[in-house]
Formats: structure tokens, sequence, C-alpha cells
């Protein structure tokens, strides 16, 4: 498999190998099926397919393992992060105002759930799952919240936990996205340099 970096400013997906070998790259900034704006979190399923959250398009974006476009969902206004499970499911966040809507996708991009919260977000909404929850992180001012939100079954967890604003090892400054390996979960803090 390959790693998929976005390259937000240029609307560049690059793919690599294992070994972080250039192997190629798609997208250019723009409106087109073959374009990005301000791409946000990227999620891989089990057959290779890549799902791009195309923040600035308002729209979640399906690529084959190649890079070549399959199909998208539009009037995702405010689309932030984007994550698949172990059956394939897709979830994506939106933010819009206090307004987080969580949604369930088939791997073919068909709605399956829907559940919009009132939260104190203010940015971020990146996602991960550790089958069956999906988790969401994002940023409430001073504090970052990691949000517990919808089970497999559409159920609201609702537990969160809290982070403060800094760069010591129990805090966070600008998380920028989220990966769980089954095991541990990987938070890219941007404003600190580190993941």
């Amino acid at each position: 498999g390959s790693w998929v970096n976005a390259d937000p400013q240029q609307g560049i997906m690059t793919l690599d190998d294992r070994t972080h070998a250039y192997v190629s790259q798609f997208g250019t900034t723009g409106t087109g099926n073959t374009n990005f704006d301000t791409p946000g979190q990227v999620a891989i399923d089990s057959s290779g397919n890549i799902y791009i959250a195309d923040t600035g398009n308002n729209r979640l974006k399906k690529h084959d393992s190649g890079g070549t476009y399959v199909t998208s969902v539009t009037s995702l206004t405010g689309i932030r992060g984007v994550c698949v499970d172990s059956s394939n499911d897709v979830y994506t966040a939106s933010l819009s105002g206090t307004t987080l809507t969580l949604k369930k996708y088939n791997s073919s991009l068909s709605l399956q759930r829907s559940t919009a919260v009132v939260c104190d977000l203010t940015s971020g909404c990146h996602l991960f799952t550790d089958d069956p929850h999906v988790y969401v992180i994002g940023a409430d001012f001073s504090v970052f919240l990691m949000y517990r939100r919808l089970c497999s079954t559409g159920a609201s967890a609702g537990s969160s936990f809290g982070y403060t604003v800094g760069s010591a090892n129990y805090q966070l400054d600008t998380p920028q996205g989220v990966a769980f390996d089954g095991t541990y979960v990987y938070v890219v803090d941007q404003g600190s340099d580190r993941i």
C-alpha cells in the first residue's frame, strides 16, 4: 500500500510507498473532479481506495489506489474529517457554527446515517475509529477535546476528554490530524511540530 500526503496550498495528493519513495501525485487546485481546494483529512480503505475531505469544495471525494477519480459526495458544508472502519464504512465530520454533523456512508458513498449535535468545537474535527466507535478531535477555544460521538449503531456515546493548549507532554497546540493503529492514537500536533 501507499501513503497519501495532502498539500492544502497546492491541492495535490502525493503517493509514496511505505519506504517514503515517491510513487506519483494527482490533483491540482480547483473545483473539478480531479481538483482539490484545501484538502483536509485523508483515509484509505482495505482495497486502497482514497477518501479525501475536500474542505474548500465542501465535498468528500473517492479516488482509487492510483489516484483516479471515482465519485464524490457534495454539499458537505464545513467538512473537515474522514475515516474508514474495518468494514469499509466511511465516516465524515462537518462543522458549521456550533453544529457538528457526523455521517456514515457505505464504500459506494451511499448515506447510511447522519447525526448532528451541538458542540463547543471551533476548529479541527479530524476523525478516527476503533470499531465500533468513531472519535472526533477538535478545538474548543483553549482546550482540545476528543469526543466519542457515534457508535456503529448510530448511538451517541458522548464522552469527551480535553487537553489544554501548550507544548508539554500532556498538552496540544493546533492538532491537525489523527490516526489510530489499533493500539495507539497518533495526533499531528502542528503547533508543537510533533506527533
